[in-house]
């Protein structure tokens, strides 16, 4: 199991050939310059020639792939990737290529301005947030910008083009040679070759460039390089060894758990899930499962993104949760990508998000995809995404994400350079991160703390005993400034390391329930009963597994924050800014989490009371939480 893709990347190798001086001229980048009529895009270039600090090598000079993060994940150190002349090649140009172009948003700094206005008390524009029409006319690009981009495209022998509803994005296929003439740029595949084997990849070995008539329209070109796709942390796990009736909570437990029944249900509210896959199964599920709880059925819609068949998928565990946290929703729309026998494309997550967004139909859009920042840095889809992410929450959506978390002992938990999952990390979500609650017969909060639980079995390969961590993903980002509301809390952030950056976003926002309740010496493989903790999910009828880890706290908090947005008038937008400036002097609506034994291996330091780098503010009471709105946001 595992929470995000993993890039094909890997760190600097000792065992790297020498630079043959012949192929380093071979290899040089294209030239290109605006006086010749091109202007360079703000896409990230995949392999950055030399001179590259680190990369020298006997002889030869060696090229990085441009990560943006000098600093490996696994060793902790301060070298680039490299790789040299032996390992690289010019990219067939006849390889076909997918590609997603972003058009740049008009009127960025008014736009930014506006973000900032609109969750201030006492701002003439606090609250207003703009219709779909609205954005279009003030911010979006415009249909002229969009088909003077498919003009260009087709010109250059792209087909299957297609424009998003907002013009923010356009789709379209090339071949490398295609692509490459049409931006300008040389395209290189890389071979990194190290003792236990090889991995590959391919991108722009130079500047991405448009004609500078398309210089003001085109920000991102993504699908250059050839990486990048989401995953969910979350799979179908073993039964516990009880009946599973007896085991974890109905997900309607959680609104007593945090006090939300005193709340109404969020009835008011739309929500959509970004899923992938047909959704049939999933819709039979939760109509089984409110007619369990003699709910309210919950009307429901699908929306595929894309073309293609939908295939296999599933989405029971975030709209069980959800639609359980919630007691009731005004709708539940499914935006889902197909599926073409694996993990969607980072492509395919950004034009999800976009359509989403773009319909303006949802007040909360819960996903639970997640992918490693470097990779979403390099692929231009972290860019892309923040742009997508700023258009909702200019029109009053939130989106909802989970930190990811991590369950490798010697990997991660002693690597200071692990760092937290896009879309998490953006400025424009709010990120959950996992707590371990402590529940009463009556399913009343007893107590909460930081998620941390340790696992252990004998590996049968190398005799050795194996350590399995599992805890919440939090951290800063290694690409995403901190948003002035959330700077005067960074600057607290102390460390078990000499320095801790203090200009960087960190997360999470919050920390709900994301128990497994795993035996100390349980694995999937060799100990068949699951974890006794999470939420219970129906599947095919009947309850099938326990839903846990941070996916579970997203979801959770999606559905209990449709309580306040429907007791509000789905008027709050994006509570991020609002919950930092109040609850640094007001912490009234917030659990006060006890410290825990983990805490060092945050390699922060986890204060409590207060926020903290490893869990943010941590949980809410739901029911004082929703008097606190009425008296600080004034709705």
């Amino acid at each position: 199991m595992s929470f995000t893709a993993r890039t094909h990347l890997v760190r600097r190798s000792e065992w790297f050939a020498a630079w043959p001086i012949t192929l380093s001229l071979a290899l040089c980048p294209l030239s290109a310059h605006a006086d010749d009529g091109w202007v360079s895009t703000t896409t990230p270039q995949a392999l950055l020639p030399p001179p590259v600090a680190g990369c020298e090598y006997a002889g030869s000079n060696a090229w990085a792939i441009n990560s943006a993060f000098y600093g490996s994940v696994i060793f902790g150190g301060t070298e680039p990737y490299c790789v040299d002349a032996s390992g690289l090649a010019p990219l067939d140009p006849s390889k076909p290529l997918h590609l997603l172009i972003s058009l740049k948003l008009r009127h960025l700094p008014q736009l930014q301005e506006f973000l900032r206005e609109v969750t201030q008390p006492g701002s003439s524009v606090y609250g207003r947030y703009l219709s779909r029409a609205q954005f279009q006319d003030m911010y979006a690009p415009t249909p002229g910008q969009a088909q003077a981009v498919v003009a260009y495209l087709r010109k250059n022998g792209f087909t299957n083009i297609r424009v998003a509803p907002n013009q923010l994005l356009v789709a379209a296929d090339a071949t490398v040679g295609q692509a490459s003439k049409a931006f300008h740029t040389s395209m290189m595949q890389w071979t990194l070759s190290y003792p236990s084997g090889s991995e590959s990849g391919y991108g722009a070995a130079s500047p991405v460039q448009v004609p500078a008539a398309l210089s003001d329209i085109v920000d991102i070109v993504q699908g250059l390089p050839g990486l990048g796709h989401g995953s969910k942390y979350h799979a179908s796990l073993a039964l516990p060894s009880a009946p599973i009736s007896s085991s974890g909570y109905s997900p309607r437990d959680y609104a007593t758990i945090y006090n939300a029944d005193s709340i109404a249900p969020g009835s008011r509210t739309p929500v959509a899930i970004i899923a992938q896959g047909d959704m049939s199964q999933t819709i039979s599920d939760l109509g089984t499962f409110t007619a369990n709880h003699q709910m309210a059925t919950v009307p429901t819609t699908v929306i595929p993104t894309a073309a293609g068949a939908l295939g296999d998928g599933n989405a029971q565990d975030e709209s069980q949760t959800i639609v359980g946290a919630a007691g009731g929703l005004a709708s539940l729309a499914f935006y889902t990508m197909p599926n073409g026998g694996s993990a969607p494309s980072t492509i395919d997550l950004t034009w999800a998000y976009n359509r989403a967004v773009a319909d303006n139909a949802a007040k909360i859009i819960e996903s639970s995809w997640s992918v490693w920042e470097p990779i979403a840095y390099l692929s231009g889809a972290q860019a892309q995404d923040d742009a997508i992410f700023m258009a909702a929450q200019a029109q009053g959506q939130v989106f909802v994400v989970p930190v990811g978390e991590n369950n490798d002992l010697n990997w991660q938990i002693d690597d200071v350079y692990e760092f937290p999952p896009e879309p998490a990390t953006s400025p424009y979500v709010v990120a959950i991160g996992g707590s371990q609650a402590s529940v009463g017969n009556a399913h009343q909060w007893g107590g909460e703390a930081l998620w941390a639980e340790m696992s252990s079995y004998l590996d049968p390969e190398d005799h050795t005993v194996t350590y399995d961590f599992w805890y919440a993903n939090a951290g800063y980002s290694l690409h995403e400034s901190v948003p002035a509301w959330q700077a005067p809390q960074a600057l607290t952030v102390t460390s078990n390391l000499a320095q801790v950056p203090t200009t960087q976003r960190y997360v999470p926002d919050l920390a709900f329930d994301a128990h497994m309740n795993i035996s100390s010496d349980w694995t999937d493989q060799d100990h068949p009963a699951g974890p006794a903790s999470g939420a219970r999910i129906i599947v095919g009828g009947v309850e099938h597994h326990l839903f846990n880890g941070t996916e579970l706290s997203a979801s959770l908090f999606a559905g209990l924050f449709a309580r306040i947005e429907s007791a509000h008038g789905n008027a709050l937008g994006l509570p991020t800014p609002q919950m930092y400036a109040n609850f640094a002097k007001d912490r009234s609506p917030l659990h006060d989490f006890s410290a825990s034994e983990h805490a060092n291996f945050y390699n922060y330091n986890c204060p409590t009371p207060g926020w903290t780098a490893c869990y943010g503010w941590g949980s809410l009471d739901i029911g004082k939480f929703n008097d606190y709105v009425t008296r600080y946001w004034g709705l």
